[in-house]
């Protein structure tokens, strides 16, 4: 596509996402939909248990499935995290052993980001890095009794600016909350107009299983 080096890595980073849709138009590419996976037939039976398993208790899973923006895909049995407006999903592997799988749905909208809410009035936003951790950010929340409205978000990946500027493009109060650790500080330095909030450790889903030990 007529790529330096370093445009190509951007560009694949979400970095340049107006440059990235010049040339695809130029190359006469078409803009391809993503493919959401099929929910799996009967209960989410891998998606409750792996949950449970970092933390995250029932009630919480259930008031995410029950909003559609949760499900166990039918072929691999993954969870998937899809946003509202159905055009972003991330992927979580549900098998314990091993390093679990965590990637992002084909062709979804480089911006795109996951996201549930506590309330319509919410005015203030948490940016995470993945939507286990904005789940188990937001279950942190309940623990310590802070129940202000809010919304929870997940960008699948520190380095995905593109998704944080669109965000910043908000009325929210933007809080950035992405790991303790190199990435995430690279992520607080590009953004140091935002507060932010840290983890204890590596994670918020870190923090919530060691609480809960």
């Amino acid at each position: 596509m007529g790529y330096t080096i370093v445009d190509a890595v951007q560009a694949l980073a979400g970095e340049t996402t107006d440059i990235y849709s010049e040339k695809i138009q130029q190359n006469g590419v078409k803009n391809i939909p993503p493919q959401f996976p099929p929910p799996v037939d009967g209960n989410y039976k891998n998606l409750f248990a792996y949950l449970a398993n970092r933390g995250i208790p029932t009630e919480t899973i259930q008031m995410l499935v029950s909003q559609k923006i949760l499900y166990q895909e039918k072929t691999r049995n993954n969870i998937v995290f899809i946003n509202m407006e159905r055009d972003f999903a991330e992927l979580r592997g549900t098998y314990t052993y091993g390093k679990p799988f965590h990637g992002i749905v084909p062709n979804c909208r480089s911006d795109g980001f996951w996201w549930f809410r506590t309330s319509k009035n919410a005015d203030k936003a948490y940016i995470c890095e993945a939507a286990i951790d904005a789940v188990s950010l937001y279950q942190l929340h309940k623990i310590h009794g802070n129940n202000e409205p809010a919304y929870y978000i997940s960008i699948a990946g520190a380095g995905k600016q593109t998704a944080i500027n669109r965000i910043k493009n908000s009325a929210l109060t933007i809080i950035l909350a992405v790991d303790n650790d190199e990435a995430g500080q690279q992520c607080r330095d590009r953004n140091s107009d935002l507060e932010y909030i840290l983890p204890e450790r590596k994670d918020w889903n870190e923090d919530l299983q060691t609480r809960k030990i």
